[in-house]
């Protein structure tokens, strides 16, 4: 299936035209759990539709001081996912998250830090306040969320040893568990970009992509 210009690719139903109706019809009445909950929804259920993420992106950003920690995460990960060229809404988002760094959860963390990674926010206090929930608690990260954060650590150009050599220490040392192709090119790509693996993981990395060739991606 095709992508559009947000970057994914579109459901083929009719869903579209009543929820956005819905949306407009409702839009001053969404409330900071609303706007979180129907971005998230509309990224997870493709939903792609110009009006709808619109009104959805603005009450984000109208509301992102009265987000959660799982609100702004989940609000960041939707926006990544969309594309959305928004840097009032980006930064409005990834403020949320760093002022709620303490109550993400490991996966909460590493959505939004590649989110900002993804969006190219690059705000040094943001990035660093959320990098450090994921290495406070690396052992919780699953294989994906630990290959998202170690790519949007290259991505960032975070020069912090302090934070970057607990995470690929994480990475090298659990490299078996990770089995996917675009885990092992976000890993390969961090580690080309200076956060230096160890020789055995670079190695499993190589051999996923050698048994599954396809171009390799650059973002």
């Amino acid at each position: 299936m095709e992508k559009n210009g947000l970057g994914i690719a579109p459901r083929q139903d009719t869903i579209n035209a009543p929820l956005t109706q819905a949306c407009v019809d409702l839009n001053r009445d969404l409330n900071a759990n609303d706007a979180s909950n129907a971005i998230f929804a509309a990224a997870t259920l493709r939903l792609v539709d110009a009006t709808l993420l619109s009104i959805l992106t603005r009450a984000c950003c109208h509301r992102a001081k009265e987000f959660s920690a799982q609100n702004a995460a989940n609000a960041l990960w939707a926006i990544a996912t969309f594309e959305i060229s928004d840097v009032e809404t980006t930064y409005a988002l990834a403020r949320a998250a760093m002022y709620n760094a303490k109550d993400l959860s490991p996966q909460e963390a590493s959505n939004s830090i590649w989110a900002i990674g993804t969006l190219g926010v690059s705000d040094a206090i943001k990035i660093a306040a959320l990098a450090q929930v994921c290495i406070d608690r690396i052992g919780n990260l699953d294989p994906q969320a630990a290959s998202n954060t170690l790519w949007s650590a290259a991505v960032l150009n975070m020069a912090d040893t302090e934070i970057t050599r607990p995470l690929t220490a994480a990475v090298s040392e659990r490299f078996k568990s990770i089995t996917r192709v675009d885990e092992a090119q976000q890993c390969l790509q961090a580690h080309y970009s200076g956060l230096t693996l160890s020789d055995k993981a670079v190695k499993h990395f190589h051999a996923i992509l050698f048994a599954n060739p396809q171009p390799i991606t650059t973002s």
